[in-house]
């Protein structure tokens, strides 16, 4: 009998030991999923976070150019005719960059499954921020981009080959750009060069753009390694 009880309780024993190791199994098995999950998400971050920073810092840069240092004065009014080429061509790339990186990262952002990463969800919040401001109809329609119309702009400047997406560069941009009204690029082109009469009625939303794209960079370069604090002043 007591040999009996001994082999009873052995067996208890062994079972609940059992149980608590598959417990313990699962509960591995799980944190190293939601580990997988984690590097996961970062790989696809990565992907995007460097060029959308190189594209806010430049794009921010141009604008606080023009709100603050006379860029269109000096450049469009003020400049020769290749100057002044330059200057609304290259802001308009500047523009369009911009809003193709924002493009791509949105599109990699709507599949993934962010879980408690906060990094992610306030980037793509600040994002979000950046079209309301873009479109918002409380300012003066100069430079005024609709929600729909900024992800076209991004669209048409994607290229691909295979798996990989990324902006075209200012050279193929020039060669889509047209020289009239001619859809979005041509209509964007107007008002980047009507800002030498408009830069007045246009201040508040490229101020508030640029501000945003200043807390943009904040996200994406924290520490101040790709680019100083120094050139991301807000205006």
């Amino acid at each position: 009998m007591i040999t009996s009880l001994i082999a009873s309780g052995v067996a208890i024993y062994v079972s609940v030991r059992t149980t608590k190791n598959a417990v313990a199994i699962k509960l591995l098995e799980a944190v190293n999923e939601r580990s997988k999950e984690a590097v996961s998400l970062q790989k696809e971050i990565s992907k995007y976070k460097e060029p959308l920073a190189r594209a806010s810092y430049d794009l921010q840069s141009r604008l606080y150019n023009i709100l603050h240092l006379r860029f269109v004065e000096t450049f469009m009014s003020g400049g020769t005719s290749r100057e002044r080429l330059y200057a609304i061509e290259n802001t308009c790339f500047l523009i369009g960059q911009y809003m193709c990186w924002a493009e791509l990262a949105r599109r990699d952002i709507q599949f993934l499954d962010l879980g408690s990463d906060d990094e992610t969800r306030n980037l793509q919040h600040l994002q979000d921020d950046i079209t309301g401001v873009w479109g918002t109809d409380t300012a003066d329609p100069t430079l005024r981009l609709f929600a729909g119309e900024q992800r076209a702009i991004g669209e048409e400047l994607i290229i691909s080959n295979g798996a990989v997406s990324q902006c075209i560069g200012h050279g193929a941009f020039l060669k889509r750009l047209p020289e009239t009204e001619s859809g979005l690029l041509g209509q964007m082109r107007t008002e980047v060069a009507s800002l030498e009469t408009t830069l007045v009625q246009a201040t508040p939303r490229l101020r508030a753009v640029q501000n945003a794209l200043i807390q943009l960079l904040e996200q994406l370069d924290p520490g101040h390694v790709r680019f100083p604090a120094t050139k991301r002043r807000r205006a």
